[in-house]
């Protein structure tokens, strides 16, 4: 069974998220399999030590078009991300 956790920023603090990260490995004696999220909810986290990046083996970007066309790389709020 896997773990996953959501990584986004829209209804979430920061410093809410880093805690609910901390909390769930120390319950789980280890991180999680799957975390799903923006990439700036992303930088933050590892930025604040939240999230560490070490154990990771595959990072995958969402690039499927919505139906207005947009994606990742488009929309105005992760653009620059």
């Amino acid at each position: 069974k896997l773990s996953v956790v959501k990584l986004f920023s829209k209804h979430v603090k920061l410093h809410e998220q880093a805690a609910q990260l901390s909390e769930a490995a120390a319950a789980a004696g280890h991180g999680f399999d799957v975390g799903v999220g923006t990439p700036q909810r992303m930088l933050k986290l590892l930025e604040i030590s939240a999230l560490q990046a070490a154990g990771v083996r595959l990072l995958l970007l969402d690039l499927t078009p919505d139906v207005k066309g947009t994606h990742l790389l488009t929309l105005r709020d992760t653009r620059l991300d």
